[in-house]
């Protein structure tokens, strides 16, 4: 008969945490050497004298992999590896990762897909059995996870960018009461693609991303106060390639807004669960190669229209040719033949009234209901910008390729793609292609 801890945790010969975090990934670390012949595993180790099963288990997973971690559950069943038997906990880590031991090569987060392949590199055969038995057994409790369980979100679950340096520290005073903090410690990870905001704590600072371009646009300090907590400053972002707030009292109000929405989110989510959209259509959608909701796709499409700009200009490609490059363009992304439309904004209504606004465009009423012709327009709006602009840095003898024609192009270009993707009204709210220019450096 197994003998189970007060936390109902199987007794073994060693402890140890499977982190997850709240992208649904899983943390490998790669032992010093291929020690024991294992190439990636997981973190765990023997209790000293008088330590409980979670104490053992928590102090490892921070010795071994430089994550504080927080107890999830306990994973009811014990696994036989080569010279010893293991119980894990599932946990979440907490804030940023610290320094790993010297018995710790590296770290990785990977998905389930990817943590097998590695997992397998590991030579030695009871080891590697163990460890592809614990990954399936992972990989049910993380399916069933519910909400109110999940890991909080860390650094490592988005593509996110530090704080600049041009930044701006205001003063806060926002009560929370205790419950709502825990909501806030655990950080908002984007469920559905239209959630522009990625968030994450790092005791005692809350970090606020944009989810599509990473940015981080505020710092939230807070401190203990009666009955809960409260924001007392934050460092906001001042940099206006990145965000366009210049006025502390909007961003007191933004803040108070986004930490209520947060708030709210969880307790809605908790109580009926997540958008179907995430679960079914959303997700579907994102998985996409050629998904227009993607940056990164939006941005390859563009800079096809780019380099076809600089190219006119240096003679190596025709007018019709560039016309014809942006009316395929227009038709693709309209129709949705070879790119993956976002529903409710690849609409003439939605998009086609965003890109008349930001492109300067004044379509005939014949075209009203046409997105490819506002699509095909505003292409050719930025390959005339683009070419205005190299011309103009040619006829500049001060004037370098690097940095200056590439920062001026590459400005012009991150806009676009915000136009493109809905979410310029955040980042630079009021502009438009009008507002790009060559600026004369000599």
């Amino acid at each position: 008969m197994i003998e189970k801890t007060m936390y109902d945790l199987p007794r073994a010969d060693t402890y140890g945490g499977l982190l997850i975090s709240a992208g649904k990934k899983i943390l490998l670390r790669k032992p010093k050497g291929n020690f024991g012949g294992y190439a990636w595993t997981f973190a765990k180790g023997r209790p000293l004298p008088g330590e409980s099963a979670e104490q053992a288990a928590l102090r490892e997973v921070l010795h071994e992999t430089g994550y504080r971690a927080e107890i999830i559950k306990p994973i009811d069943r014990v696994f036989t590896g080569t010279t010893s038997t293991t119980a894990f906990y599932l946990m979440g880590p907490l804030g940023r990762q610290g320094k790993c031991c010297s018995e710790t090569a590296a770290t990785r987060w990977v998905d389930l897909e990817d943590a097998e392949k590695l997992i397998r590199e590991t030579v030695a055969e009871p080891g590697r059995r163990r460890d592809l038995e614990i990954l399936e057994v992972l990989a049910g409790e993380i399916e069933r996870l519910p909400f109110f369980e999940r890991p909080a979100t860390c650094a490592e679950d988005w593509k996110i960018r530090p704080l600049p340096k041009k930044r701006r520290q205001i003063a806060l005073d926002i009560f929370i009461d205790e419950r709502d903090m825990r909501e806030l410690r655990k950080g908002h990870f984007p469920l559905e693609m239209e959630d522009h905001w990625f968030s994450w704590f790092d005791e005692p600072v809350l970090h606020l991303h944009r989810s599509w371009t990473g940015f981080c646009l505020h710092q939230v300090r807070f401190e203990p106060a009666e009955g809960g907590w409260r924001a007392v400053s934050a460092w906001v972002n001042r940099n206006p390639e990145q965000y366009t707030v210049t006025d502390d009292e909007e961003d007191r109000r933004n803040i108070r807004s986004l930490l209520e929405d947060f708030v709210r989110y969880a307790r809605m989510v908790a109580a009926e669960g997540p958008p179907p959209s995430f679960l079914s259509e959303g997700l579907n959608l994102a998985m996409q190669p050629n998904y227009l909701g993607s940056p990164k796709v939006v941005s390859g499409f563009l800079q096809t229209v780019i380099e076809a700009a600089i190219a006119f200009v240096k003679h190596e490609t025709s007018l019709i040719r560039v016309w014809q490059t942006v009316w395929i363009l227009g038709q693709q992304v309209a129709t949705g033949d070879e790119f993956v439309r976002m529903p409710g904004w690849h609409t003439p209504q939605a998009l086609g009234g965003r890109l008349c606004q930001c492109f300067a465009l004044h379509p005939e009423p014949i075209f009203a209901e046409d997105l490819a012709y506002s699509v095909s327009e505003a292409l050719m709006a930025l390959f005339l910008k683009v070419r205005d602009m190299v011309l103009a840095f040619e006829e500049d003898p001060a004037a370098e390729w690097n940095p200056h024609a590439l920062t001026e192009i590459n400005a012009l270009h991150e806009w676009a793609v915000t136009v493109f993707l809905g979410t310029n009204d955040l980042l630079n709210r009021g502009k438009t292609i009008d507002d790009f220019g060559w600026q004369r450096v000599s």
